[in-house]
């Protein structure tokens, strides 16, 4: 009884380690420059995220670091 547990606890072992993760992304898309709509994600600068926000006088809408 313990042998086969302990053999179908390897094979199981053995299946997950053959099989892997599956391969992800290498690059997702950049997030808008420009904001559609407070709280997305947009590009601040190249490389830098950023959150769309309102203006203080809440006529448009900024992109605001985040760092």
């Amino acid at each position: 009884m313990t042998a086969r547990l302990v053999a179908r606890a390897a094979a199981l072992v053995a299946a997950i380690g053959l099989a892997g993760c599956p391969a992800g992304t290498t690059k997702s898309a950049e997030p808008p420059a420009a904001c559609a709509k407070a709280g997305d994600i947009c590009t601040f600068s190249p490389g830098k995220l950023g959150l769309c926000v309102e203006s203080s006088d809440a006529t448009a809408l900024l992109c605001q670091s985040q760092h």
